[in-house]
């Protein structure tokens, strides 16, 4: 019966443990469940089924590593960083825009010209005065 393994031998079914399944091709044992790739989460093994590998998002969950000054991007199997404007860095370490130039966000910082002065976190070059 699909969900339950034995012994051939014996006779005697028992239900699959945890994290086992069994299908009904006829082979009598229980089979562990495969386990997923990084970024992914089997749901549903047991029984008679063996599940499937979903995405997690690391995003949603605040599973992710990113810093408080960046967004966080969700992408199958992983997730992706990357610094707000006002902030350069690489998205897991974001700092301030240094004095006298300014940051678009990601990890580009460029001076204003050497007449003009920026505020920190300035986000564009009209911020140059």
């Amino acid at each position: 019966k699909a969900g339950y393994g034995g012994d051939a031998t014996t006779g005697s079914c028992s239900a699959c443990a945890a994290n086992t399944y069994k299908s009904s091709d006829g082979n009598m044992a229980c089979t562990t469940c495969a386990s997923c790739d990084a970024g992914y989460r089997r749901v549903g093994c047991g029984g008679a089924a063996h599940g499937t590998c979903n995405d997690i998002d690391e995003c949603s969950s605040e599973t992710d590593d990113c810093s408080s000054n960046a967004q966080c991007s969700d992408s199958h199997g992983s997730f992706s960083c990357t610094c707000l404007a006002g902030y350069v860095g690489n998205g897991k370490t974001c700092t301030a825009c240094a004095a006298n130039s300014y940051c678009t966000g990601g990890s580009a910082q460029a001076d204003c010209p050497s007449n003009a002065v920026a505020p920190v976190r300035s986000t564009s070059r009209a911020a140059c005065a």
